[in-house]
């Protein structure tokens, strides 16, 4: 068989691996966040925005939940003193 003849052989088995090679690449790239589509794009956001708001909620209820705690100090020392003990 001649080299042109071999050469012609393999070329439908390229064909075929190449756009399972781009596959594998595109979706390697994307894994890796090189690249992304809209509706990823839009997703992240969305992901994002939530985050901060799970944050902002996380701040506030330490911070209610820290002042509740200094109420509640006051109150039993105000009781303390109003109704010292015999």
């Amino acid at each position: 068989m001649s080299a042109a003849a071999e050469v012609e052989r393999e070329a439908p088995a390229r064909r075929a691996l190449n756009p399972r090679l781009i596959g594998i690449a595109l979706v390697v790239t994307n894994l890796l966040g090189l690249w992304a589509t809209p509706g990823q794009t839009k997703a992240r956001e969305e992901r994002r925005a939530w985050q901060e708001l799970d944050r902002q909620r996380d701040e506030e209820s330490r911070k209610l939940s820290e002042r509740a705690t200094q109420i509640q100090k006051d109150l039993e020392e105000h009781l303390r003193r109003a109704w010292p003990p015999r």
